[in-house]
């Protein structure tokens, strides 16, 4: 990385840049072309428990959910995958054993002729977003259920045990 007058970066210019990449409110780290992992942040270290040379190579695997993992390295080693940015949704394990959901976001630097040289990638937890797209879909299908519970039992009211059907509905509720 050269400085702003195109000089190599001094010591204090990495430095920041290093308190920068900790600092910030996500997981991130950089991997070789094939996503072998060779840089992760702290909230990296911290989050999944593992420490960088757990992390490097593909130790990363091992904070992935099993359910996710062969989606994602299924990208790495698909050819006409490997080479764009991307993004995806997975579950992360933290260093207590639960999984939370993620939004991952990786992005290619590429050399003068284009060769995907190395990624760059975020991991940003969307573990409340989940929980209320999951609680919104479940309300929906209570709903639905309800609903069509009301439906048949309104078909099943006109007819002739009318009176009891809708005695009973009243005591206890559509079942």
């Amino acid at each position: 990385m050269a400085s702003a007058a195109g000089q190599p970066p001094r010591p204090r210019d990495a430095l920041n840049l290093r308190l920068f990449v900790d600092g910030i409110p996500t997981l991130a780290w950089s991997s070789r072309p094939d996503g072998s992992l060779d840089f992760a942040n702290h909230r990296w270290n911290e989050y999944t428990g593992l420490s960088l040379e757990e992390s490097c190579g593909w130790g990363w695997k091992t904070a992935v959910h099993p359910e996710d993992l062969p989606r994602l390295v299924s990208a790495w080693e698909s050819p006409q995958d490997n080479d764009i940015a991307d993004s995806c949704e997975l579950r992360l394990r933290r260093s207590d054993g639960v999984f939370r959901w993620f939004l991952l976001q990786r992005e290619p630097l590429r050399d003068e002729a284009g060769t995907v040289v190395r990624w760059y990638a975020a991991a940003t937890e969307i573990e409340q977003r989940k929980q209320v797209e999951q609680g919104r879909f479940g309300s929906i299908v209570q709903f639905y259920r309800r609903s069509s519970r009301a439906l048949c039992y309104n078909d099943y009211a006109r007819g002739p045990r009318r009176k009891a059907a809708l005695a009973r509905w009243r005591t206890k509720g559509p079942t």
